[in-house]
């Protein structure tokens, strides 16, 4: 009868659960940057979306410079021909409320609403409030 030699089923049994346990670990961090890099591509067109109504409502207190106090428009943030948001103008002077909103693309993106009451517009703007509404 022959003498079979573990060593060698012992070294290849090693390789196997080394192989598996560098996989699985390889595995986990794929799956975490995966996560991670949709997480940030999320917060970063949270942001944009934000930025955008924010300088839809900018457009509009320009506009409220030149003496206009009623209306609603559009606006393209980027400079691609595009327009990123849009906004409305309510109220009577001074008192005035701006609803702005980005234009979310694809459609069902993230949307951003703000909302700017004024209590002053002459001889300068003065905003009672700029906040976030859903």
């Amino acid at each position: 009868m022959k003498n079979f030699n573990n060593n060698g089923y012992i070294a290849l049994m090693t390789v196997i659960l080394m192989g598996a346990i560098v996989s699985a670990i390889t595995f986990t961090l794929l799956t975490l940057s995966i996560v991670y890099n949709k997480n940030s591509i999320t917060s970063i067109k949270l942001q944009t979306a934000r930025n955008y109504s924010d300088s839809c409502g900018e457009e509009a207190l320009r506009i409220i410079r030149t003496k206009t106090y009623t209306g609603s428009g559009t606006f393209d943030v980027n400079g691609d021909a595009t327009d990123d948001c849009s906004y409305s103008i309510s109220g009577t002077q001074p008192n005035l409320t701006i609803n702005a909103e980005n234009i979310p693309v694809p459609t069902d993106g993230p949307k951003r609403k703000i909302q700017i009451i004024t209590t002053a517009v002459s001889p300068k703007i003065i905003t009672a409030s700029w906040t976030e509404v859903p």
